[in-house]
């Protein structure tokens, strides 16, 4: 479980982040000319990854983290179902000619295929694709990424729909913690489970509870902090939890060196490869000189 969902989950996920830009670009340069709507889509979160893979993809061969198709992903909306199927026509003959990154259409999921006239609802297409690249040590790696294909009425309906997913995703999520629901009461669970939602106020509330005032004594409280952090790195969209954590340490500087071993990075690295920019920014910003940004990137 540990390989599977902190080392090659992670590596996974670096690697889609090396190749996302390129591949979005080459699809929108597909659809060059077309009267379409092209949108990027975000790489899927790790805390995403993560519950998809505990329950999708479970009973899957291993690793089930491989299972995971979309983590690079983006939508063509076309204005008419012929202007679609006109579409599709194009990028298979593009995908053919073989100039771009994406190389093969892998699957096709016609989600059209269980409408009916009582049933009536969302529905899109889905290409599976393969992409290729090189990547920063010019080694040739191959990802599957998702295509997908929406008519401008079901993009309406999507957006309408979206924040009742959204309930039903936090449900799921729920869900699968709750047969360790018993342990949350455990100091390093409930420091887990804090730093995973990047719940700045609760770990704050632990720490102050606990009269933890070292580094060293966090992690002797919480011996799984390493995995924590990764998550808190993939998905903090501020410094709140990290300014926490740095003021256990004896500097800033000497918590942002801390190496995560399985990702061969430091925490900056983590949060570069899971694409959230935004952190990496604050990182950098909230160091004083250019040699400790430096440190901190090596």
């Amino acid at each position: 479980r540990f390989y599977n969902l902190e080392i090659y989950l992670n590596l996974l996920m670096m690697e889609c982040g090396v190749m996302n830009d390129a591949f979005q670009k080459d699809v929108e340069s597909m659809f060059e000319g077309m009267h379409v709507k092209y949108r990027r889509g975000p790489l899927k979160k790790g805390e995403r990854c993560q519950v998809k893979v505990e329950t999708d993809y479970c009973d899957e061969q291993f690793p089930t983290s491989a299972c995971l198709l979309d983590i690079v992903r983006c939508t063509v909306t076309f204005e008419s179902m012929k202007a679609m199927i006109d579409g599709i026509k194009h990028f298979q003959q593009q995908v053919a000619d073989g100039k771009y990154c994406v190389k093969e259409i892998l699957r096709i999921k016609n989600g059209f295929r269980e409408l009916n006239a009582e049933d009536l609802g969302y529905a899109d297409l889905k290409f599976n694709v393969k992409m290729e690249k090189k990547n920063l040590r010019n080694e040739t790696v191959q990802l599957i990424a998702e295509v997908q294909f929406l008519l401008k009425d079901m993009m309406t309906f999507k957006k309408k729909s979206h924040k009742y997913y959204g309930i039903i995703r936090q449900k799921e999520y729920f869900d699968v913690f709750k047969d360790v629901e018993i342990f949350r009461n455990d100091v390093s669970n409930q420091i887990n489970i804090a730093l995973q939602n990047v719940n700045d106020k609760k770990l704050t509330e632990i720490i102050l509870d606990l009269n933890i005032k070292s580094w060293e004594v966090f992690q002797t409280v919480c011996p799984t902090w390493r995995e924590s952090l990764t998550t808190l790195y993939a998905n903090a969209n501020d410094l709140k939890c990290l300014s926490i954590l740095m003021s256990l340490a004896p500097t800033k500087l000497d918590f942002l060196k801390t190496q995560f071993h399985h990702m061969f990075c430091s925490g900056l690295g983590v949060a570069a490869a899971h694409g959230n920019m935004e952190l990496v920014k604050s990182i950098l910003l909230c160091l004083e000189t250019d040699e400790q940004r430096k440190q901190v990137i090596q």
